[in-house]
């Protein structure tokens, strides 16, 4: 079905055409101001401006197109429910070759400015009009800019996360509240095995090889049968754990980062130490999240007491004695970090003559590094020293924990 409209906007005769299909989706858009599409007008504008980035502004022209097109977006409002989302994007979208061309001619620099002039610009229109213009595709590729062209994982990932509630947000409005899981940030920050997402091969791929092949050592050492799907499934799909997988996924990328720069080409620092105990730690944080979700108790060490009474039959009592006997309690007066850590790590933990299941030490070495972490910013030298074999091990206690999910 054709439709169409006209309006008048700031003395500018606006017209709007488009396509409705039998499945309500919208085709065939075309934006006119003054009889001239709005692509056109944009286009020839671009082509006009300086991309000199001391100079890279937006043009008077087009905060005037811009303003008379939101205001567009507003009249149509109650035209059609997505009309707004397709509206946004289309416009948004008209900058996207522009922004190609710069980052092929590498001068990222200049090609990261149009996404944020934009969000400014568009902000700055809401703020006046008291309407929200749905600014997801600006911050998808601003986010995209910052982790591609500049490495700026703290950056790029707030740009994403941005770029998915805005994508959220407009879900809830149209009374579709799961649709923005389908949606390219939300594939992203979720680490999502899908290769339509732009940035599934630069960024997501990697990491989902990367923890694939950690599932595969956790199955052979610990006589496991974790799939990808599973955790997949009941981690990274999981809604309930949206705000913990999404800091699992940052993380997983700075761990990656950091294993590449810090131990390949600058070597270990006081700074490396430091940033890897921050990562550890922040994994650390994940695992209790999960833990209380499955559990529900308000401490790590009760939590992870529900999951040794059903697993192992081992009750509160024995727990203590375990970590009593081994030094393992951060609180006995003859504890040593480093002896604990290392007797974990080489499974020399004993109870009743016998060694404790192996599964049992990832448990317990949570616990050690959580009140480590949670009470000092001291680094002992066995972080530094055993870091990676620590961080295995940790990632594994997550896939131990995710398997109990269901």
């Amino acid at each position: 079905m054709n439709k169409q409209k006209e309006f008048t906007i700031d003395d500018k005769k606006v017209k709007i055409e488009y396509l409705l299909t039998d499945k309500n989706i919208v085709d065939n858009l075309k934006i006119m101001i003054e009889g001239n599409l709005i692509n056109n007008l944009i286009n020839n504008e671009l082509k006009t401006m300086s991309h000199e980035i001391d100079k890279f502004i937006l043009s008077n022209n087009i905060k005037e197109y811009g303003g008379i097109y939101f205001e567009l977006i507003k009249r149509m409002e109650g035209e059609k429910i997505n009309l707004s989302f397709v509206l946004s994007n289309y416009f948004f979208e008209l900058f996207l070759e522009l922004w190609k061309t710069l980052r092929k001619d590498l001068k990222i620099v200049h090609a990261i400015k149009i996404w944020d002039e934009l969000i400014k610009f568009t902000i700055g229109w809401e703020d006046k009009n008291n309407f929200k213009i749905h600014k997801g595709t600006p911050y998808f590729f601003l986010g995209t800019g910052h982790l591609l062209d500049f490495g700026n994982l703290d950056v790029g990932f707030s740009c994403l996360y941005s770029a998915m509630e805005e994508d959220k947000n407009f879900s809830l409005k149209v009374n579709m509240p799961d649709d923005h899981r389908s949606k390219p940030a939300y594939l992203t920050l979720s680490m999502i095995e899908n290769q339509a997402n732009a940035l599934y091969d630069p960024l997501i791929k990697d990491l989902i090889q990367a923890i694939k092949a950690d599932i595969v050592n956790y199955n052979k050492l610990y006589s496991k049968g974790l799939t990808f799907q599973y955790f997949y499934q009941n981690f990274l799909n999981n809604p309930n754990l949206d705000q913990e997988k999404f800091f699992f996924v940052y993380n997983l990328h700075d761990f990656l980062t950091y294993k590449n720069i810090f131990t390949s080409h600058i070597g270990k620092t006081s700074f490396s130490d430091y940033k890897g105990l921050d990562i550890l730690f922040n994994f650390c944080l994940i695992i209790e999240v999960v833990l209380t979700y499955l559990y529900g108790k308000d401490k790590l060490f009760k939590n992870i007491l529900e999951y040794t009474k059903k697993k192992f039959k081992i009750e509160e009592s024995e727990l203590l004695k375990i970590s009593d006997l081994n030094r393992l309690n951060h609180k006995n007066p003859i504890f040593i970090f480093s002896d604990a850590i290392n007797k974990i790590l080489d499974d020399r933990v004993y109870y009743k003559n016998q060694k404790v299941d192996s599964s049992l030490n990832l448990l317990l070495l949570l616990w050690i590094l959580r009140n480590y972490g949670g009470h000092r910013i001291t680094i002992d030298p066995i972080i530094s020293e055993r870091y990676g074999e620590i961080l295995t091990k940790i990632l594994y206690a997550l896939f131990l924990i995710c398997e109990e999910i269901n």
